[in-house]
């Protein structure tokens, strides 16, 4: 709260506000037999419109540059939250809020204090648990969203190397999120928000380009067929690169943000630069 709490520092993180604890609802406010009186706490936060998730499913349909827009101010978000020394640990078109007018909100930040870094890459429990996410919003955007969310095949916005296999050496299970963890799950972001809802992985597709080692730069096929669905060249080389299976071969969101807006060469020098 103290590092994100200034939204002109922070425009894009929708932090919690306060707590309010209300009045007993009780006619007597003494506490009887050493119990407490119950009252009630209200968190209190700003209202957003929809989630990213729902508003890739709602008419009128987002346009190439609302993605773009949306794009600009997610890695904007990413930076300043990185540059205060945070990490999201689980960056998801769920996490992400807009408002009418296509502001972007991260929520949830700070997640990392009670969700696990590291999970085993044998038993699903654990991910299932912790971020498949809540079953009933589940099955209720399943009625009309059959194709994003269909039971037993979820989608995986975790990065590869936040998975261990048990029985291996303690020093490879990483203890701490970094940033190079939100780069890959913003990969998985911008390609569902590409592909209209469509998402980037599964926990299947996951380990299995997982078991490919970081060595390799081969993607798997079915995130292949996706990326070639993306029609800015631009957006298909950032995407490719966020999702490397080499957390040292990602970049930072600013270094994306200049790749993705910088414009071709003018053949005429003594024409001013576009911004």
């Amino acid at each position: 709260r103290t590092l994100l709490s200034d939204p002109s520092v922070h425009p894009h993180i929708l932090s919690y506000s306060r707590w309010l604890i209300g009045p007993s609802s009780s006619s007597n406010s003494q506490p009887t037999n050493n119990f407490p009186v119950a009252r009630p706490i209200y968190l209190i936060r700003q209202h957003a419109h929809a989630s990213l998730c729902d508003r890739l499913f709602s008419r009128p349909f987002l346009t190439l540059i609302e993605k773009n827009w949306i794009t600009y101010q997610l890695l904007r978000a990413l930076q300043s939250l990185h540059d205060a020394g945070v990490c999201h640990g689980h960056l998801t078109t769920e996490n992400i809020l807009l408002t009418s007018w296509n502001w972007v909100l991260i929520s949830d930040v700070g997640c990392q204090h009670f969700k696990p870094v590291a999970l085993p890459d044998d038993d699903p429990g654990l991910w299932i648990h912790w971020f498949e996410g809540r079953g009933d919003e589940q099955v209720k955007r399943e009625s009309w969203v059959g194709h994003h969310h269909r039971g037993g095949d979820k989608k995986c916005c975790l990065a590869p190397e936040r998975f261990y296999t048990p029985g291996c050496n303690e020093a490879e299970i990483q203890t701490e999120l970094t940033p190079a963890n939100d780069i890959f799950s913003l990969g998985c972001v911008l390609i569902e928000l590409f592909l209209g809802g469509e998402r980037a992985l599964d926990l299947g597709d996951l380990m299995e380009y997982r078991r490919q080692g970081k060595d390799s730069t081969a993607l798997p096929q079915t995130l292949k067929q996706k990326l070639d669905k993306i029609e800015s060249s631009k957006m298909r080389a950032a995407c490719k690169n966020m999702m490397s299976l080499d957390p040292s071969a990602r970049l930072t969101p600013i270094e994306y943000l200049e790749r993705l807006s910088s414009s071709s060469k003018r053949k005429d020098s003594d024409e001013p630069k576009a911004e």
